[in-house]
């Protein structure tokens, strides 16, 4: 059991290595990456952070193997032993780090689009292999499977196979938005974006390393001996917890040292503000409340950038959440809400829209909220569904067009025909384009040309 302790204390270690990691520099943690060869103190400052996790990493490791070795007295840790053992282990890992790094350059050089969608597997691969590695120099001998064994492998590898197909789920979601919101936004940022979609990208691939971290640890050390009984006057269990909650106590002081020494790239600010928009409608009313994640990290001594900003909006009224919806790009000028005039429909009053995301009314005295992105995937006709949307189209919005139009071919064809034809001939008015010039034009013209009537 003591064994066990120790192996799974060691597990802890580097799943916090992993964690650090993620909190001091950009995922994956590569010793010669483009970051590396940033001009001035910044590449110094990844490539001393990114050398001494790998060296942390590969010392945790090679104390991992040792606790399976029955010769060893005692399963404290002994450094001259480790020390001798980690001097030999840390060159073949090193080379394999290495190797690993100039793949990655190559694929970010070759498919620089794609690059982000293979670093999770090429990053697994540098792991399996440096535990080959050092398994090999600490002439690691294999063990049979038991059956407790088998369950931990058969189930962290069902688990790692889910991260995996979730990060490249997630990899082409991100892209083709981008790519579809850089044909249709004026001021999109691609750079910025791409950034922000990399940061969660990196949060699977914490998850999935850490994991895999665990499960090789299985696979090569934990269940893997029979260890002898030890002196039950020394509990191995407290000491345990004791290592463990000195470890989390100790982080904001490495973290401290770390933004005084070489703060670049590390997660400098987390901040979640809310902000609320509130209008009466009788004894009730419609509330539009914002929750914002932003977080920033260090790109100098001085100075931070934005990795995440993202943004949810949820349409609340009384005490019910009626829709809950994320504005495009997280840029809140294009949620906010607006108030629209009297439609002349004696059963809808207090319409409210938010941006081109959602509209919101109440309808015989009861609130109904739409999204607006669903519009025309909806297959029955409501009257005050349509005349909401034919004022917001007739108003010259090209996004209430777009995401209506299906919708009102089916239900007023004779109202959005000419709409049709005027878009795809790119006929409109200097007010029009006033209304509309975030957008941007090409993709307003081709829209409208590619509708099958």
């Amino acid at each position: 059991m003591r064994g066990s302790l120790r192996q799974l204390e060691l597990i802890v270690y580097a799943c916090f290595i992993q964690g650090v990691s993620f909190c001091f520099q950009p995922l994956p943690n590569g010793i010669l990456t483009d970051r590396v060869w940033t001009n001035g103190m910044a590449g110094i400052s990844y490539l001393a952070t990114s050398l001494l996790l790998f060296l942390l990493t590969v010392f945790i490791l090679v104390c991992l193997f040792r606790t399976t070795h029955l010769a060893v007295p005692s399963y404290h840790f002994q450094l001259y032993s480790s020390l001798r053992l980690f001097g030999r282990a840390i060159l073949p890992a090193l080379g394999v780090r290495l190797f690993f790094d100039g793949i990655n350059f190559l694929l970010t050089w070759l498919l620089p689009s794609y690059a982000a969608l293979f670093l999770l597997f090429t990053e697994a691969a540098c792991l399996c292999l440096v535990f080959a590695v050092v398994g090999a120099v600490m002439h690691y001998e294999k063990q049979p499977f038991g059956p407790r064994r088998r369950a931990a492998l058969i189930g962290g590898s069902a688990l790692l196979a889910g991260i995996a197909v979730w990060y490249v789920v997630r990899f082409f979601s991100d892209y083709n938005l981008r790519v579809y919101s850089a044909a249709k936004y004026a001021a999109y940022d691609l750079a910025y974006e791409t950034t922000t979609d990399s940061f969660r990208l990196q949060l699977l691939m914490l998850v999935f390393m850490s994991l895999l971290w665990s499960l090789l640890s299985f696979r090569y050390t934990f269940f893997s001996v029979e260890r002898k009984k030890h002196d039950k006057n020394k509990p191995y269990g407290s000491v345990f917890v004791a290592r463990i909650l000195a470890l989390l106590l100790g982080m904001p002081f490495l973290a401290m040292g770390k933004v005084l020494a070489l703060p670049h790239g590390t997660i400098s600010r987390i901040q979640r503000p809310y902000s609320t928009v509130t209008h009466m409608s009788g004894e009730k009313h419609f509330n539009a409340t914002d929750e914002s994640w932003i977080i920033t990290r260090k790109v100098s001594y001085s100075s931070s950038k934005i990795v995440l900003d993202e943004t949810k909006v949820r349409i609340i009224y009384g005490n019910d959440c009626l829709l809950t919806f994320a504005p495009a790009f997280g840029n809140r000028d294009l949620w906010k809400e607006t108030s629209i005039p009297d439609l002349k429909e004696d059963r809808i009053t207090k319409v409210y829209r938010y941006g081109f995301n959602a509209i919101a009314y109440l309808s015989d005295e009861k609130p109904v909220v739409w999204d607006i992105h669903q519009i025309n995937k909806h297959t029955q006709q409501d009257e005050n569904l349509i005349a909401t949307m034919e004022y917001l189209v007739e108003d010259g919005y090209f996004e209430a067009f777009e995401y209506s139009y299906q919708y009102l071919l089916r239900y007023d064809p004779a109202f959005i025909l000419p709409y049709i034809e005027k878009y795809a001939k790119g006929e409109l008015t200097a007010a029009e384009q006033e209304k509309n010039s975030y957008l941007n034009q090409d993709y307003m013209l081709n829209f409208a040309k590619k509708i099958h009537i």
